[in-house]
């Protein structure tokens, strides 16, 4: 705020000019750093996610209004593990500050958050968000048990029809014709019901089965189903596996089998599929590759939503349900493993499954 005025006509009034501009300058910028500090602070106290901005020593530097009222009090100036009380958030918070950024869901105080964090490299501190996802988690549940409900009450009729129909068919040849396409699309709706019904397994149950389980041993099993339907089509099933063993539920991993191999059997004509179990960088690789109709590139990146067909009317034809690739990445997802396709159209695909080993 100070200024120097001197008319003296040398060179010390000529210096009091700089020293008058440079304090101007210096006024000009505090205030601005002062408006803009000013605003940030504003910005945060109305975000209704919580926020805080943690050192690399792990002492909460900021915390925004969201984030006291979560915590129930001002936790400035504490370190992370005295303001949270929650395993999954300690854990969390350590390895982002040790530079491994990430995004995980939490249970904190009976509410349900998606966590992210973002690591500064300048200065090694880190800003970790919560976003209150509770409802999304609830209705998530309510979808859930709607479809395991549906589904459970569709099954039984189904299962009626199916039987009726196919004592119709040993009695009555006259409409056979007709019998048959009931029974058909009769069986193809009890195929999207098991889907259905197992998908909703897979995302409400919360501890599936884990065990040592042998993928060659699973494999040589369903090989040992599709090949007598592969060379009823005409095509090969060839099989190749290391002796493998990896932590998990082994019906589910079964799944994995049976429908890629179902799909491969599915939509080939000629040629045929083969399955290959072997182990890479402490990974334990499933590798399912057909000489089918293949995938055009536009489609690939939405072949593990559920109901997604690429061609409605062939799948049809071919009684596909369009949930067998989504049961697929569930399990892989619950079994902390990766999905991976490649594919060109008329020229076949190979999906690849990465499962991780004990060792890993």
């Amino acid at each position: 705020k100070a200024r120097a005025f001197l008319k003296t006509g040398d060179e010390l009034e000529e210096l009091a000019r700089e020293v008058n501009s440079m304090a101007y300058s210096l006024e000009n910028l505090i205030e601005n750093n002062r408006r803009e500090l000013s605003q940030l602070k504003a910005i945060l106290s109305a975000m209704s996610e919580p926020l805080t901005l943690i050192d690399k020593s792990g002492r909460l530097l900021l915390v925004n209004r969201a984030m006291e009222k979560l915590l129930e009090g001002d936790a400035r100036g504490k370190y992370y593990w005295e303001a949270f009380f929650s395993g999954e958030i300690l854990e969390f918070i350590k390895k982002s500050i040790e530079g491994k950024g990430n995004t995980g869901e939490i249970n904190f105080r009976g509410r349900w958050f998606l966590i992210t964090s973002n690591h500064i490299q300048e200065s090694g501190e880190v800003v970790i968000v919560l976003h209150d996802i509770t409802q999304m988690k609830e209705l998530e549940k309510i979808k859930r048990d709607f479809v395991l409900n549906a589904s459970h009450e569709f099954k039984t009729p189904l299962t009626a029809i199916k039987g009726f129909v196919e004592t119709l068919l040993e009695e009555d040849s006259s409409h056979r014709e007709y019998l048959e396409i009931i029974k058909r699309n009769t069986e193809r709706l009890i195929r999207i019901t098991d889907s259905l019904m197992l998908l909703g397994k897979l995302e409400s149950i919360e501890d599936m089965e884990r065990k040592e389980v042998n993928l060659r041993g699973i494999g040589e099993n369903v090989v040992k189903i599709f090949r007598p339907r592969f060379s009823r089509k005409g095509l090969y099933l060839k099989f190749y596996a290391e002796d493998i063993t990896v932590e998990g539920d082994p019906f589910l991993l079964e799944q994995i089998f049976i429908n890629l191999l179902d799909n491969a059997l599915k939509y080939t004509d000629q040629g045929g599929a083969e399955l290959r179990i072997y182990r890479k960088n402490n990974w334990a690789i499933i590798e399912v590759s057909d000489t089918g109709i293949g995938i055009p590139k536009e489609h690939l990146h939405r072949i593990f939503e559920r109901f997604y067909v690429v061609d409605k009317s062939r799948s049809r034809e071919r009684g596909g349900t369009g949930l067998g690739l989504s049961i697929v990445k569930h399990i892989v997802m619950r079994h902390n493993g990766k999905i991976e396709v490649k594919s060109l159209q008329d020229e076949g695909s190979t999906f690849t499954i990465f499962l991780p080993t004990f060792n890993q």
